[in-house]
């Protein structure tokens, strides 16, 4: 018993020594969920000193809750070390392999092109190839002419919105997904809404009839496209359902009366077009058989006249042995007797308007009496439709990009426009297929850029009536610079002399392509940050950029702001240069450097108190289409001036939304933007308070963004962080404590609620809230500003104490 003792004490220690050995080897972030989701590590003794700021793109900021110029502190983003390796160790995590495959989108429905009614169900299936990441239910949006719509169910297969009240016309779907590792897809498709009911017109017979059978007949038409569905007509004669012995077709239907007795008779034709619209027409007429018939009436009834002078005539025929009195005709024109003006006869009546009738709709009413005493009556109506659509507002005009949106207003007062008519032709190649309506706008983005030169374009477009107008303009993409040797800004401390490079004009505006450094291939590093102003430079706030080489050998750098380019230079190894660029103010800022080099570029803002905001720019390799940011507030003029920055840094045009809080709520959406390739909006956002800020492009272009508070002598940035790159931990070193109070802004961009705790050096900071709990709880979707009353310790530390993989906060 004594030995056996032994053996299981020896073989327990084993496996304790075991254990130490692999816990002091592996990394904590392999050894510890949470920071998996973070990409770094902690407790590496490779890693830099506590001292060195955070790979670019980090997201970490602190601002000061009091409003005294200068409060504000200077922040590095560090690398936290636990003060005690984690205790559980999970070796799932190291054969794990990062997912990096977005979830795929299926199916949609309607179908692409398809022609639907006003009320559709709009859906998208989707699968997660890596099952065991899963959909992030939060991100599933669907998108109607790029705005976001509210009430969409999201599932882990599928997204659906039922849409009621479109427009006729071209509309654009858009249906968005994330997986729980934030891996987007997104699926674009098309359809053509006919919200309009048929037309059901030329009516007969009309008036008085002196026969006892006729051809009851209607014409259809549908001017939204989707076409007339004969299936659906209806014919009902006096109350008796008379389809049966009707001929239909998709134009009009016909049927034969049978036997009719004297006295009034009740038509109703109805039907309904492909999608659903439905259309009645009821009319009456009289049978007197002895009474005298009024036929052939022009312009026929109902009928769209595009002439505004049309030729009015009818045909009276005779019955029994009467004889017609053409004392007795009298024709009223929307009320007027023209009777002496129309030339009138025993075979009917003719009239040729002396000036233009007006535009809009019109009522002829002709009656007579032969010498018997028998009467004949016709009312009938008609509309005056000449006046062709009008085409304004033709663009572009002049100079325009590579790439531009071509667009036009078409209006029309009358009839209404035919959008089956509208016909475009870019450089005479037709485009029409390609082209959108969306109200009463038509618009063409070309699918790729244009050549240098003169372009042209015409537009044609119809009324119901079949008036048309046509439009052409043109417009002239400029030939690009070729920079085989660019244009250098002097720099007296680092010429450019002795260095030759070469791009393609296509590479410096993308930062791809081919380079060469005397002669040798080149890979650039890309660097992005969302507004530069100059404007501030010279006065209150100093905006300047400093770059340091961090590479081996001298680095070249273009500095682009909206893909201009406004400053280059070489940076020696190991150097830096401290970069103002006078009259540039915009976004985004592009840096590129041709010669491969890592750089480290800081946007430094300076105040009349000295530094108050200094972020790192981001590599294009960590750029992403969501974003988050802690908090927004608007705030009165005379206290200080927020604004939000959005740049997008992608070839094509960023389709935005910007959402205050949780997302799933519709007040939540601030505003929508449409931001051009190597361009930016910025906006105040009215009535905006609180947090988290989620700034998402549904067409997977990459955004950079910002907040800038100016206040008095200083400002104060915050950089959007990509949802990938959020952490559960941030610390702050070398914080300037302000002289009341200082505040953190912590955002949860995540479906449940997460707790923080908040150390200032070895002191827990307790929740004022609820003061016997040592942590802080972030509500899901939501924010909290934490105030922190000095005198603090030179140092900040937010610890996330319950993210699982793939959470983090932006702080």
């Amino acid at each position: 018993m004594q030995r056996k003792n032994r053996n299981f004490l020896s073989a327990t220690l084993a496996v304790l020594i075991s254990i130490s050995l692999l816990t002091a080897m592996a990394p904590t972030s392999i050894l510890a969920a949470g920071n998996a989701a973070s990409g770094t590590y902690s407790g590496d003794s490779s890693l830099p000193p506590a001292t060195d700021p955070l790979p670019p793109g980090t997201a970490a900021d602190a601002t000061s809750s009091n409003e005294t110029p200068g409060a504000s502190a200077t922040i590095d983003k560090l690398p936290v070390y636990p003060a005690t390796p984690p205790a559980a160790i999970n070796m799932q995590l190291v054969t794990a392999a990062d997912d990096t495959t977005a979830p795929q989108i299926t199916s949609y429905s309607p179908a692409n092109e398809s022609i639907t009614g006003s009320s559709v169900t709009i859906s998208a299936s989707y699968f997660d190839p890596d099952p065991s990441v899963g959909i992030k239910l939060s991100t599933g949006m669907i998108h109607v002419d790029n705005r976001h719509q509210q009430g969409t169910i999201v599932t882990e297969s599928g997204i659906t919105n039922i849409k009621s009240g479109l427009t006729d016309g071209r509309h654009k779907l858009e249906a968005f997904i994330c997986d729980n590792n934030f891996n987007c897809s997104v699926a674009t498709w098309y359809i053509t809404v006919d919200a309009s009911a048929p037309v059901i017109s030329n009516a007969t017979p009309t008036g008085t009839l002196n026969a006892a059978s006729s051809t009851i007949a209607a014409s259809f038409s549908d001017g939204g496209g989707s076409g007339i569905d004969a299936s659906s007509a209806t014919v009902v004669i006096d109350g008796v359902d008379s389809t049966s012995n009707c001929v239909i077709s998709a134009s009009g239907v016909s049927c034969a009366s049978g036997v009719l007795a004297e006295g009034s008779h009740e038509v109703q034709v109805a039907v309904n077009d492909l999608v659903g619209n439905h259309a009645i027409k009821n009319w009456g007429f009289l049978v007197d058989l002895a009474a005298i018939a009024i036929t052939g009436q022009a312009p026929t009834y109902d009928s769209l006249q595009t002439s505004p002078i049309p030729e009015i005539r009818a045909i009276f025929n005779q019955a029994g042995g009467g004889v017609i009195d053409t004392s007795s005709i009298t024709v009223m024109l929307d009320g007027l007797d023209i009777s002496a003006e129309a030339g009138c006869s025993a075979e009917g009546i003719t009239y040729l308007p002396d000036s233009p009738l007006s535009q809009g709709r019109h009522t002829l009413i002709v009656t007579l009496h032969d010498n018997l005493g028998h009467e004949g009556r016709s009312e009938w109506s008609f509309t005056v439709d000449s006046i062709a659509p009008q085409i304004l507002n033709p663009a572009p005009s002049g100079t325009a990009a590579a790439q531009p949106t071509i667009s036009a207003r078409i209006i029309d007062t009358g009839s209404g426009i035919d959008a089956n008519s509208i016909n475009l032709t870019l450089d005479g190649i037709n485009a029409t297929n390609s082209t959108e309506l969306t109200g009463d706008l038509v618009t063409y983005l070309p699918a790729e850029s244009l050549s240098p030169g003169s372009h042209g374009v015409q537009l044609s477009v119809r009324d119901m009536a079949g008036n048309e107008q046509t439009s052409a303009w043109n417009f002239n993409v400029p030939q690009p610079p070729t920079p085989a040797r660019p244009a250098v800004t002097p720099q007296v401390s680092n010429p450019l002399t002795l260095v030759e490079y070469w791009q393609s004009y296509s590479s410096l505006s993308t930062g791809g392509g081919s380079w060469m450094i005397s002669g040798f291939m080149a890979f650039p590093s890309t660097y992005f940050l969302p507004w530069y102003d100059s404007s501030q430079s010279g006065g209150p706030i100093r905006d300047e950029l400093v770059i340091r080489n961090k590479g081996a050998g001298a680095a070249i750098v273009n500095v682009l702001l909206a893909g201009e380019v406004k400053w280059q230079g070489k940076i020696n190894e190991g150097g830096s240069e401290i970069v103002n660029m006078p009259d540039a103010t915009g976004g985004p800022l592009k840096i590129i450097c041709p010669s491969g080099q890592p750089l480290e570029i800081v946007h430094r803002l300076t105040g009349a108190n000295g530094i108050a905001s200094e972020k790192l720019a981001i590599p294009d390799t960590d750029m992403e289409s969501v974003l988050l940011l802690p908090w927004f507030e608007t705030r009165p003029a005379d206290e200080s001036s927020s604004s939000l920055v959005i740049a997008n840094a992608g070839a094509e045009e960023a389709a935005v939304d910007v959402y205050v809080g949780d997302p799933k709520i519709p007040e939540s959406l601030k505003g929508h933007f449409n931001i051009g390739p190597n361009s930016a909006a910025r906006t105040t956002l009215a009535d905006a308070r609180g947090g988290p800020v989620r700034i998402v492009c549904t067409n997977n272009q990459p955004l950079l963004a910002s907040v800038q508070v100016s206040e008095g002598g200083s400002v104060t940035e915050t950089v959007a962080t990509g949802l990938s790159l959020l952490l559960d931990r941030y610390k702050f070193e070398n914080l300037i404590s302000a002289p009341t109070s200082s505040g953190i802004l912590v955002g949860n961009g995540n479906d449940r609620d997460l707790q923080i705790q908040v150390r200032t050096g070895d002191e827990l900071l307790r929740d004022p809230e609820n003061p016997e709990n040592d942590f802080f709880t972030i509500p899901r979707q939501g924010a909290r500003k934490i105030t922190v009353t000095p005198p603090i310790d030179r140092s900040l530390e937010i610890i996330c104490t319950d993210c699982l993989y793939g959470e983090g906060l932006v702080v």
